[in-house]
């Protein structure tokens, strides 16, 4: 990281989503478990795919760049689209799966986006689904304006798993246990960094990007025992954690669904959508 970037990020203790990780702590923790990961991480609803055809021109033969793809959630849904795309995934594992499960359909490049080698001016979309404040955030905007064409789009967007507005059993636990709900640290005002709308547009338009936009969805979550232990699995706060301590919380919360919600936790969720477009 050069000396202009070592305060280039929102997930370093300031008001990210995910506070107190660096980028580069947090790029190497999701490599554990894909197939967990793949299994617990909720799927995009479908207003999400909708935007992007809609401001981001989606289309067949698309020219996409994805940037932090896991294990390909996003990616499917862009390719059932006919999107042509190319996958940047900083995590060895998360990159392996990717190429094992999506290959010869996606491009997979192993890097940080942010000095990742990408042709200039060649894509038609860009796109960043829950995986963008791993990005360091100055640098991560100037390689979006190097990669997109004029005219070019990018949609940037967060899943919450946590409903903002209310707590339930299994919010609460991990709330005790881990400090804070993984993915909802506040910032200025209480407000979920996802879901601060003037702040998110506000980067954009201060990056040069053009006809900034944004959106809130919501959608139903609904996830057996086994699916909500996968999915706490997943989350940066629980994977800090000492291995034995988190597998007593993932035990318990796997308990607490079972037995205090029926085995199915369900609750409606919020996907923050940013979309801008490059001069």
């Amino acid at each position: 990281m050069t000396p202009e970037d070592q305060d280039d990020h929102s997930s370093d203790g300031g008001s990210g989503p995910a506070k107190g990780l660096e980028p580069g702590e947090g790029r190497v923790l999701y490599g554990e478990d894909p197939d967990g990961y793949d299994l617990g991480r909720p799927r995009y609803p479908a207003e999400l795919y909708d935007i992007l055809v809609e401001r981001c021109g989606l289309r067949a033969g698309c020219r996409t760049v994805e940037i932090g793809p896991g294990t390909g959630i996003a990616t499917r849904r862009l390719l059932d689209f006919g999107a042509d795309v190319t996958a940047v995934e900083p995590n060895e594992a998360m990159a392996s799966y990717l190429s094992q499960t999506l290959a010869p359909h996606v491009q997979v490049l192993l890097a940080p986006f942010e000095t990742a080698s990408l042709p200039a001016q060649h894509f038609d979309l860009a796109v960043a689904g829950t995986s963008f404040h791993w990005v360091p955030q100055r640098a991560g905007f100037r390689q979006l304006s190097r990669v997109l064409r004029p005219g070019g789009a990018t949609a940037i967007w967060w899943m919450l798993f946590e409903d903002p507005r209310q707590t339930d059993a299994v919010a609460d636990l991990v709330g005790k246990v881990a400090g804070h709900a993984p993915g909802m640290s506040a910032g200025d005002d209480d407000l979920p960094f996802q879901l601060d709308e003037p702040a998110r547009r506000a980067e954009l338009t201060d990056a040069g990007f053009e006809d900034v936009e944004s959106s809130i969805v919501w959608s139903a979550l609904e996830l057996t025992a086994r699916q909500t232990r996968s999915l706490y699995a997943s989350l940066a706060a629980l994977l800090r954690l000492p291995a034995d301590e988190r597998d007593r919380l993932l035990d318990r919360i796997e308990d607490t669904v079972s037995n205090d919600c029926g085995g199915l936790l369900e609750r409606q969720v919020p996907t923050a959508v940013y979309t801008a477009t490059r001069p």
